[in-house]
């Protein structure tokens, strides 16, 4: 091929790459408004990521695919081919597809407590063939015990107070899963944060471990600063990375 047919050739490849682009753009922001215009708690489904992934409320799943997806909130490097990621508070699995994504090979305990949350994520990871990721249906939390689980029916479930009504779920120590090398710890357990890192004996994390947190909704950016100034009191060589605060849908 001459040097301007190369051109020609190259230019010709480049526009078709640029509206295969614009196509999938416009593919997902027309889904993304369908889903936005759907009353709240509709249990529904979608392609969005190729298969389907079933949702109990569009706006949550729109507000966390734009973290997510869009604004690659929970990016993050590691030398390793196969990272070891712990997903507290996974949800219907949003964060596990992404990081399967950004690793393929990663070894992911996922966490959701939510009895009704945790058999999507059970039917989305599968739809996508992720069966090697080990799902706990369990909280996690300071101590193994029981607690009292609020569920609101989309991402907003939480531990709720002891004279609150709610369902019984179990909780798991945090430590009993930091006897090995973290990649990532991710959390995402509305408030439950401060309470379960407090006990959990961070020391344990492998010093190149990177901590992500995402206090929302419940919680306030001045407690957000509260928790990183004592994870830095810990001197853990761990890197905690506080994702930004924002109110929720």
């Amino acid at each position: 091929m001459r040097p301007r047919q190369w051109k020609d050739w190259f230019k010709s490849w480049r526009s078709r790459q640029d509206r295969m682009r614009y196509r999938a753009s416009r593919v997902e922001r027309e889904e993304l408004a369908r889903l936005a215009a759907l009353p709240r708690y509709t249990r529904t489904a979608t392609r969005l990521l190729g298969s389907t992934i079933t949702l109990p409320d569009s706006a949550s799943f729109v507000w966390t695919y734009r973290d997510i997806f869009q604004r690659e909130l929970y990016a993050f490097r590691t030398r390793s081919e196969r990272p070891y990621i712990i997903d507290g508070g996974a949800n219907i699995g949003l964060s596990v597809l992404y990081f399967k994504r950004l690793y393929p090979l990663a070894e992911i305990v996922a966490f959701e407590p939510d009895p009704y949350i945790f058999g999507l994520l059970q039917g989305n990871l599968r739809s996508h063939g992720h069966d090697d990721v080990r799902l706990e249906q369990c909280a996690l939390w300071s101590s193994a015990t029981s607690l009292l689980f609020h569920s609101d029916g989309a991402d907003g479930g939480r531990v709720a107070r002891e004279d609150a009504a709610g369902t019984a779920v179990q909780a798991v120590r945090l430590r009993e899963y930091l006897d090995r090398h973290v990649d990532l710890l991710k959390l995402d357990i509305e408030g439950a944060e401060p309470r379960c890192c407090a006990i959990a004996g961070m020391g344990w994390i492998r010093s190149n471990a990177c901590i992500w947190n995402t206090i929302r909704r419940w919680d306030s950016p001045k407690r957000c600063t509260l928790f990183w100034k004592s994870w830095r009191r810990r001197g853990s060589g761990s890197r905690y990375c506080p994702a930004p605060w924002r109110p929720g849908p």
